[in-house]
């Protein structure tokens, strides 16, 4: 196909059924790398930009080893205050990153059933990507806080 490489023609069949008619004529025209950029900022679940803060990583993180977290054990862990977590929570929940469910009057977070290359992001934000002194110390918080709320209903494995 006009000396493109096997990538872009796969990338052009795989995208062909999604696309709007202009980003077709984008692909048709050879202009792949700002189509390509165009697709990812607006289709890709979860949203990267939203990791461009380290208080969200860390929730990540966090959530990466503690399968469920209401808001008041972000607090604790992560030593902020009420609405500094609620809105980060809320980007997340938002970009795609984690999902929410209310019981009571408390809100828990967990992480959302993420893409592959979305779990091994996570997974290395948990294994070294956030400062592992900082991800230990927020985990002992954790373990001592002694506020940390009895769940009514099962967690989700």
């Amino acid at each position: 196909m006009h000396g493109l490489s096997e990538s872009v023609v796969r990338a052009r069949v795989a995208l062909g059924d999604v696309v709007p008619k202009l980003a077709r004529r984008w692909l048709a025209d050879g202009s792949l790398c700002g189509y390509i950029s165009h697709v990812i900022y607006i289709y890709m679940k979860p949203d990267l930009d939203t990791l461009s803060d380290g208080t969200r990583r860390h929730m990540l993180a966090l959530l990466q080893v503690e399968p469920e977290l209401c808001v008041c054990e972000m607090e604790a862990a992560l030593q902020e205050l009420q609405p500094v977590i609620s809105r980060h929570l809320a980007l997340l929940r938002d970009a795609g990153w984690v999902t929410s469910r209310r019981e009571g009057r408390r809100m828990y977070y967990r992480l959302a059933a993420l893409p592959d290359w979305a779990q091994l992001l996570v997974r290395a934000l948990a294994e070294g990507g956030v400062v592992p002194k900082a991800l230990s110390a927020s985990r002992s918080r954790l373990e001592r806080f002694d506020g940390r709320p009895v769940r009514l209903t099962r967690r989700a494995s």
